[in-house]
């Protein structure tokens, strides 16, 4: 594959700089060198091999972000299986439609997540990873897979399109190359530099900036095991960070609790995953005296716009990364239209859901189910168009949601609405009791067991 040719040439010129740290609090930190990287890759797909794992096999990986992460993820690649990524915090109606749809032959899984994996682990060979280690603890004889996917595609990741259920692009290898040419234009980087990672690694906007951006460009990426801000204010400072890539939600975050007085060696901030106000822009430009570059992305393709140094613009998601071409559909009187993409590397479409791809394009062109609209060579972002919203940077399917809330015991109707980091729903029982705050505590504990935490709605009505 193109793509791990790639990383393996520049591992080889790497300098003595470390590829990855690996932070957590109070543990000792974790440098791992371009040999050692390489050494791991290849003793990981010895590894895989010996557990049956073979080319062209779909393997889901639920692991935390961490060195042992892109060790697996890479050898995946290496070894011509495919890795598949789904959010950790998928519970069990998100968790049925995803296997249903890989059936994987292989898991790869934290040993303390396996309790939510295990209704699906049937037939699976199931490798857990605890204390830095991987081990087989349930061995399925033939490890192959069912010849139905592209063996071209580099990794399957989950996302949704506002249908109700999860969907698995199929993203060929060209777009982890191209999305880290695209972060690599706006941000303007040096070999040596250092980029830090906080998002979770299932995420393809971490999975461009904080693992094939950096390895491509011989940046070092600092991988963060916690997202409170007190470690990041000193990580940043005691590493001498220079970009620092995350949600609008998390430096809103970051903001509040930094002291206005203080400086952090940062010189730019990287926006992406949602929505960033203007205002919002000014606040964290001036507070934290960086560059802030906000861009715009898709699982189907990232980035696709961005901000770059030097030239952004508060309140718009920048100008097309190369090899994109952007129509903005059907466009209204004031110039809002749906995004439509054109590129080269764009995603394959969706696993086993032929409707849904065909869906996702007119033609040669993605439809983004995004709302923008152009000031001058830059994009705004309106707002979206499919039944999806950004909860903290997570997408949350309405439909999803309303079709679980049908799911519980006593609800005869649901209706699902929401904006950016709001989800609201409002429902008919059949047997109401008389204490309504009961009723929504009991309809939230069982949406708890079905689908991820943050899609639970902020607000139930009962009707």
């Amino acid at each position: 594959m193109a793509l791990l040719d790639n990383v393996k040439a520049s591992l080889g010129s790497w300098t003595r700089e470390p590829c990855f740290i690996e932070l957590t609090p109070r543990r000792t930190p974790k440098p791992l060198y371009a040999d050692q990287l390489l050494g791991n890759i290849e003793a990981m797909k010895r590894d895989l091999r010996t557990w049956g794992i073979v080319k062209g096999s779909p393997v889901p990986l639920f692991l935390h972000n961490s060195i042992d992460f892109v060790v697996a993820f890479l050898a995946l690649m290496d070894l011509g299986a495919i890795p598949v990524l789904a959010n950790m915090d998928f519970r069990r109606l998100e968790l049925a439609e995803i296997f249903a749809d890989v059936r994987p032959p292989a898991v790869l899984a934290e040993k303390n997540h396996l309790g939510y994996l295990q209704s699906h682990l049937g037939g699976c060979t199931v490798i857990s990873h605890d204390g830095g280690e991987f081990k087989v603890i349930g061995h399925r004889e033939n490890a192959g897979h069912d010849g139905e996917i592209d063996e071209e595609i580099a990794s399957i990741n989950y996302t949704y399109r506002g249908c109700g259920y999860p969907l698995g692009a199929l993203i060929p290898p060209g777009q982890y190359i191209q999305g880290a040419a695209g972060f690599h234009r706006c941000l303007q980087s040096d070999p040596g530099d250092r980029i830090l990672a906080i998002l979770p690694m299932h995420h393809i906007y971490t999975l461009v900036s904080a693992i094939f951006f950096p390895l491509l460009n011989r940046l070092t990426s600092i991988v963060c095991r916690t997202i409170h801000p007190g470690y990041i204010f000193e990580y940043v400072d005691t590493y001498r960070i220079k970009y620092v890539t995350t949600v609008p939600e998390i430096f809103a975050m970051l903001y509040r609790l930094f002291d206005a007085g203080a400086r952090l060696p940062a010189e730019v901030f990287v926006s992406g995953g949602s929505v960033l106000t203007a205002e919002a822009y000014h606040r964290i430009r001036e507070r934290f005296d960086v560059e802030l570059l906000n861009g715009y992305g898709l699982t189907e393709y990232t980035p696709a716009t961005g901000n770059i140094r030097g030239s952004a613009r508060a309140g718009t998601i920048g100008e097309p990364c190369p090899g994109i071409d952007i129509r903005l559909h059907e466009a209204n009187a004031e110039g809002i239209g749906e995004m439509w993409l054109h590129g080269r590397d764009m995603c394959r479409g969706y696993l086993r859901r032929p409707g849904e791809t065909a869906d996702l394009y007119c033609g040669e062109w993605l439809k983004t189910g995004d709302l923008a609209r152009k000031q001058g060579d830059h994009y705004i972002f309106v707002g979206e168009k499919k039944k999806t919203r950004k909860v903290n940077g997570n997408m949350v399917d309405l439909e999803e949601v309303k079709r679980a809330l049908l799911l519980l015991p006593r609800v005869q109707s649901a209706e699902v609405t929401g904006e950016t980091n709001s989800i609201r729903a409002r429902i008919e029982l059949n047997r109401p009791s008389r204490d309504a705050e009961e009723d929504r505590r009991a309809a939230r504990a069982l949406l708890q067991e079905a689908i991820a935490g943050y899609k639970i709605p902020a607000t139930i009505e009962i009707i």
